[in-house]
């Protein structure tokens, strides 16, 4: 994994910071247009931070899984961890599916910024 992006988070009502890791699978991020899928495989994290500061508040994944895993959510499988690792909710999300079933870039919002 490596960082492709550092910026405003979406998430939390856009209160906080990010970056963004990809996986080589997820390279094509930044570049995807509306008409393109990821590929199964491809995963990215978003640690999300305070304003200003590296202490990590909490991590957010999702990765591309094969189809049909959750048709209606773009076959993404998504995951919510504390920052020390410590996964609190994995799999089919609601939350997380309603909000990135809006993304343009397959369920993604972007596109990132190296």
């Amino acid at each position: 994994m490596h960082s492709v992006a550092k910026t405003r988070s979406n998430h939390e009502a856009g209160s906080v910071d990010a970056e963004i890791f990809a996986n080589a699978a997820a390279v094509p991020y930044p570049k995807l247009g509306p008409s393109r899928q990821a590929s199964p495989g491809a995963t990215l994290v978003e640690q999300l931070s305070t304003p200003g500061e590296d202490r990590v508040l909490a991590v957010f994944a999702m990765r591309k899984r094969d189809a049909p895993y959750a048709p209606r959510g773009g076959d993404w499988e998504f995951a919510i961890a504390r920052p020390n690792g410590d996964v609190l909710e994995r799999g089919r999300l609601p939350r997380c599916a309603r909000c990135h079933a809006e993304g343009p870039y397959d369920g993604l919002y972007g596109p990132a910024r190296p």
